[in-house]
Protein backbone atom coordinates (compact mmCIF):
# COMPACT_ATOMS: atom_id res chain seq x y z
CA UNK A 1 0.00 0.00 0.00
CA UNK A 2 1.23 3.71 -0.49
CA UNK A 3 0.05 6.87 1.06
CA UNK A 4 -2.55 9.27 -0.78
CA UNK A 5 -3.59 12.44 0.12
CA UNK A 6 -4.80 13.33 3.33
CA UNK A 7 -3.61 10.36 5.01
CA UNK A 8 -5.89 8.04 2.89
CA UNK A 9 -4.42 4.93 1.45
CA UNK A 10 -4.59 2.99 -1.66
CA UNK A 11 -3.59 -0.35 -2.51
CA UNK A 12 -0.66 -1.22 -4.69
CA UNK A 13 -3.52 -3.51 -6.47
CA UNK A 14 -5.26 -2.44 -9.92
CA UNK A 15 -8.12 -0.05 -9.71
CA UNK A 16 -10.16 -0.10 -12.91
CA UNK A 17 -10.55 3.77 -13.41
CA UNK A 18 -13.91 3.45 -15.24
CA UNK A 19 -15.13 1.45 -12.27
CA UNK A 20 -14.05 3.82 -9.98
CA UNK A 21 -15.34 7.02 -11.92
CA UNK A 22 -18.68 4.77 -12.12
CA UNK A 23 -19.02 5.02 -8.32
CA UNK A 24 -17.88 8.22 -7.57
CA UNK A 25 -20.81 9.76 -10.11
CA UNK A 26 -22.74 7.30 -7.95
CA UNK A 27 -21.74 8.84 -4.95
CA UNK A 28 -22.17 12.30 -5.40
CA UNK A 29 -25.55 11.88 -6.59
CA UNK A 30 -28.13 12.48 -4.01
CA UNK A 31 -30.51 9.82 -5.61
CA UNK A 32 -27.74 7.00 -5.50
CA UNK A 33 -28.90 3.36 -5.04
CA UNK A 34 -32.37 4.35 -5.95
CA UNK A 35 -33.64 1.19 -7.76
CA UNK A 36 -33.30 1.73 -11.54
CA UNK A 37 -36.83 0.55 -12.02
CA UNK A 38 -38.34 3.55 -9.63
CA UNK A 39 -36.01 6.53 -11.45
CA UNK A 40 -38.06 9.14 -12.93
CA UNK A 41 -40.95 8.27 -10.64
CA UNK A 42 -41.19 11.51 -9.10
CA UNK A 43 -38.77 10.59 -5.55
CA UNK A 44 -37.00 13.33 -4.55
CA UNK A 45 -33.53 13.39 -3.14
CA UNK A 46 -34.90 14.32 0.14
CA UNK A 47 -36.96 10.71 0.04
CA UNK A 48 -34.19 9.24 -0.93
CA UNK A 49 -32.17 10.44 1.68
CA UNK A 50 -35.37 9.35 3.95
CA UNK A 51 -35.19 5.51 3.02
CA UNK A 52 -31.66 5.05 2.92
CA UNK A 53 -31.01 6.48 6.34
CA UNK A 54 -33.76 3.86 7.87
CA UNK A 55 -32.08 1.06 5.44
CA UNK A 56 -28.83 2.26 6.97
CA UNK A 57 -29.92 2.66 10.32
CA UNK A 58 -30.92 -1.28 10.59
CA UNK A 59 -28.18 -2.59 8.43
CA UNK A 60 -26.09 -0.70 10.91
CA UNK A 61 -27.57 -2.24 14.06
CA UNK A 62 -27.39 -5.69 12.81
CA UNK A 63 -23.86 -5.25 12.21
CA UNK A 64 -23.14 -3.90 15.73
CA UNK A 65 -25.07 -7.04 17.00
CA UNK A 66 -22.89 -8.91 15.27
CA UNK A 67 -19.90 -7.16 16.65
CA UNK A 68 -21.38 -7.43 20.59
CA UNK A 69 -21.41 -11.80 19.88
CA UNK A 70 -17.24 -11.57 19.26
CA UNK A 71 -16.15 -13.48 21.56
CA UNK A 72 -14.04 -11.51 25.01
CA UNK A 73 -10.55 -12.02 24.82
CA UNK A 74 -9.07 -12.07 28.06
CA UNK A 75 -8.63 -9.25 30.52
CA UNK A 76 -11.04 -7.55 27.67
CA UNK A 77 -7.96 -6.77 25.52
CA UNK A 78 -7.70 -7.76 21.79
CA UNK A 79 -4.35 -8.67 20.10
CA UNK A 80 -3.19 -6.16 18.85
CA UNK A 81 -3.99 -5.17 15.28
CA UNK A 82 -6.99 -7.40 15.36
CA UNK A 83 -9.87 -5.31 13.09
CA UNK A 84 -12.89 -5.25 11.49
CA UNK A 85 -12.98 -4.85 7.68
CA UNK A 86 -15.80 -2.70 6.36
CA UNK A 87 -16.03 -3.20 2.77
CA UNK A 88 -18.18 -0.52 0.67
CA UNK A 89 -18.44 2.86 2.58
CA UNK A 90 -20.67 4.25 -0.10
CA UNK A 91 -22.26 7.41 0.96
CA UNK A 92 -21.93 6.08 4.87
CA UNK A 93 -25.70 5.17 5.79
CA UNK A 94 -24.63 2.29 7.66
CA UNK A 95 -21.49 3.73 9.30
CA UNK A 96 -23.02 3.72 12.81
CA UNK A 97 -21.65 0.41 13.99
CA UNK A 98 -17.92 1.66 13.75
CA UNK A 99 -18.48 3.45 17.32
CA UNK A 100 -19.11 -0.39 18.54
CA UNK A 101 -16.18 -1.58 17.17
CA UNK A 102 -13.83 0.93 18.88
CA UNK A 103 -15.64 0.31 22.61
CA UNK A 104 -14.98 -3.24 21.89
CA UNK A 105 -11.16 -2.30 21.46
CA UNK A 106 -10.79 -2.90 18.02
CA UNK A 107 -9.97 -1.62 14.87
CA UNK A 108 -12.38 -0.54 11.62
CA UNK A 109 -10.92 -0.80 8.24
CA UNK A 110 -12.83 1.04 5.70
CA UNK A 111 -12.38 0.29 2.27
CA UNK A 112 -14.03 1.91 -1.12
CA UNK A 113 -13.24 1.62 -4.79
CA UNK A 114 -15.00 5.32 -4.86
CA UNK A 115 -12.59 8.10 -3.56
CA UNK A 116 -15.40 10.29 -3.53
CA UNK A 117 -16.83 7.80 -0.69
CA UNK A 118 -13.42 7.70 0.84
CA UNK A 119 -13.24 10.99 1.30
CA UNK A 120 -16.66 11.42 2.94
CA UNK A 121 -15.88 8.64 5.45
CA UNK A 122 -12.05 10.74 6.00
CA UNK A 123 -14.65 13.76 7.12
CA UNK A 124 -16.75 11.54 9.40
CA UNK A 125 -13.59 9.80 11.10
CA UNK A 126 -12.34 13.17 11.55
CA UNK A 127 -15.22 14.70 13.39
CA UNK A 128 -14.90 11.42 16.37
CA UNK A 129 -11.25 10.85 16.16
CA UNK A 130 -10.85 12.25 20.10
CA UNK A 131 -13.36 10.04 20.74
CA UNK A 132 -11.65 6.79 19.54
CA UNK A 133 -8.36 7.71 19.84
CA UNK A 134 -6.02 4.78 18.85
CA UNK A 135 -8.85 2.54 17.53
CA UNK A 136 -9.56 5.38 14.50
CA UNK A 137 -10.40 3.73 11.52
CA UNK A 138 -8.05 3.98 8.67
CA UNK A 139 -9.40 4.48 5.29
CA UNK A 140 -8.18 2.69 1.72
CA UNK A 141 -9.12 3.28 -1.47
CA UNK A 142 -9.52 -0.61 -2.69
CA UNK A 143 -11.91 -3.42 -5.07
CA UNK A 144 -13.40 -5.99 -3.40
CA UNK A 145 -12.78 -7.81 -6.32
CA UNK A 146 -8.90 -7.92 -5.80
CA UNK A 147 -9.61 -8.91 -1.75
CA UNK A 148 -7.20 -11.46 -2.17
CA UNK A 149 -4.50 -9.40 -2.80
CA UNK A 150 -4.78 -7.11 0.47
CA UNK A 151 -2.47 -7.77 3.04
CA UNK A 152 -4.45 -10.18 5.52
CA UNK A 153 -4.82 -8.69 8.73
CA UNK A 154 -5.91 -10.26 11.67
CA UNK A 155 -9.65 -9.29 11.09
CA UNK A 156 -12.68 -10.65 13.48
CA UNK A 157 -15.26 -9.60 11.39
CA UNK A 158 -15.82 -8.66 7.31
CA UNK A 159 -18.55 -6.59 6.52
CA UNK A 160 -20.40 -6.04 3.25
CA UNK A 161 -23.49 -4.34 3.09
CA UNK A 162 -25.40 -3.95 -0.98
CA UNK A 163 -21.98 -4.41 -2.07
CA UNK A 164 -21.75 -7.93 -3.45
CA UNK A 165 -24.79 -7.71 -5.26
CA UNK A 166 -23.32 -4.98 -7.78
CA UNK A 167 -20.87 -7.66 -9.04
CA UNK A 168 -21.43 -9.52 -11.92
CA UNK A 169 -21.18 -13.67 -12.06
CA UNK A 170 -17.37 -14.04 -12.53
CA UNK A 171 -16.65 -11.16 -10.26
CA UNK A 172 -19.07 -12.83 -7.35
CA UNK A 173 -17.08 -16.00 -8.04
CA UNK A 174 -13.80 -14.39 -7.27
CA UNK A 175 -14.56 -12.39 -4.22
CA UNK A 176 -16.16 -15.09 -2.91
CA UNK A 177 -13.75 -17.29 -3.31
CA UNK A 178 -11.04 -15.14 -2.07
CA UNK A 179 -13.24 -14.41 1.22
CA UNK A 180 -13.15 -18.24 1.40
CA UNK A 181 -9.59 -18.59 1.34
CA UNK A 182 -9.34 -15.89 4.06
CA UNK A 183 -10.93 -18.22 6.58
CA UNK A 184 -8.10 -20.69 5.95
CA UNK A 185 -5.35 -18.08 7.62
CA UNK A 186 -7.03 -17.47 10.66
CA UNK A 187 -6.37 -19.29 13.69
CA UNK A 188 -9.73 -17.82 15.55
CA UNK A 189 -13.34 -17.63 14.00
CA UNK A 190 -13.92 -14.58 11.25
CA UNK A 191 -17.61 -13.03 10.79
CA UNK A 192 -18.63 -12.54 7.37
CA UNK A 193 -21.50 -10.71 7.83
CA UNK A 194 -23.51 -9.87 4.44
CA UNK A 195 -26.74 -7.71 3.86
CA UNK A 196 -27.63 -8.55 -0.07
CA UNK A 197 -31.07 -9.20 -1.90
CA UNK A 198 -31.20 -12.09 -2.40
CA UNK A 199 -33.50 -14.12 -5.28
CA UNK A 200 -35.37 -15.94 -2.35
CA UNK A 201 -36.60 -13.43 -0.69
CA UNK A 202 -37.57 -11.14 -4.07
CA UNK A 203 -39.13 -13.82 -6.29
CA UNK A 204 -41.25 -10.89 -8.02
CA UNK A 205 -38.64 -8.35 -8.54
CA UNK A 206 -36.90 -7.60 -11.80
CA UNK A 207 -32.89 -7.09 -11.71
CA UNK A 208 -31.71 -3.94 -12.75
CA UNK A 209 -28.46 -3.68 -15.42
CA UNK A 210 -26.19 -3.00 -11.93
CA UNK A 211 -27.96 -4.63 -8.65
CA UNK A 212 -28.41 -8.68 -9.35
CA UNK A 213 -30.25 -10.91 -7.30
CA UNK A 214 -28.73 -14.43 -6.71
CA UNK A 215 -29.77 -17.38 -4.43
CA UNK A 216 -28.56 -17.16 -1.23
CA UNK A 217 -27.39 -20.68 -1.86
CA UNK A 218 -25.01 -19.33 -4.35
CA UNK A 219 -23.16 -17.25 -1.96
CA UNK A 220 -22.79 -20.06 0.30
CA UNK A 221 -21.25 -22.19 -1.98
CA UNK A 222 -18.66 -19.91 -3.95
CA UNK A 223 -17.60 -19.43 -0.31
CA UNK A 224 -17.69 -23.15 0.80
CA UNK A 225 -14.90 -23.82 -2.50
CA UNK A 226 -12.55 -20.99 -1.64
CA UNK A 227 -12.09 -22.42 1.80
CA UNK A 228 -11.33 -26.11 2.95
CA UNK A 229 -13.26 -25.64 6.21
CA UNK A 230 -17.22 -26.43 6.55
CA UNK A 231 -18.91 -23.18 6.67
CA UNK A 232 -22.21 -22.26 8.86
CA UNK A 233 -24.60 -20.31 7.21
CA UNK A 234 -26.75 -18.28 9.30
CA UNK A 235 -29.16 -15.81 7.48
CA UNK A 236 -31.32 -13.31 10.05
CA UNK A 237 -35.14 -14.51 10.25
CA UNK A 238 -36.00 -10.88 9.44
CA UNK A 239 -35.36 -9.22 6.42
CA UNK A 240 -34.88 -5.23 6.07
CA UNK A 241 -37.36 -3.48 3.56
CA UNK A 242 -35.52 -0.91 0.98
CA UNK A 243 -37.90 0.17 -1.36
CA UNK A 244 -40.06 -2.91 -3.00
CA UNK A 245 -36.95 -5.31 -2.41
CA UNK A 246 -36.45 -7.05 0.77
CA UNK A 247 -32.68 -7.86 2.11
CA UNK A 248 -31.66 -10.56 4.62
CA UNK A 249 -28.68 -10.31 6.86
CA UNK A 250 -26.44 -13.21 6.82
CA UNK A 251 -23.63 -14.37 8.88
CA UNK A 252 -20.92 -16.73 7.32
CA UNK A 253 -18.94 -18.37 9.76
CA UNK A 254 -16.32 -21.41 9.38
CA UNK A 255 -16.37 -24.62 11.99
CA UNK A 256 -13.06 -24.32 13.81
Amino acid sequence: MKQSIRGMLTTEMTISLSLQKRWNKKNLNPLSYLPTELKGRGITPEQNKIVNQGFGGKASAYAGGQVDLLPHSPYGLWPKGRSVLYYGYGRGYDRSFIHRVAHRGLHTEIHDISTVACHNAEQYIESHREEWGEFTPTVTVSDVRYFSALPHHDYALIYACRLLGALDDTDLRLTLNGFGRHFLDQDHPVRLVVIEAFSNDNPHVVQGPTMRLRPLSLFADYLQRGSARKIQVLPSKDTISYYHKRYRPVVFIPYY
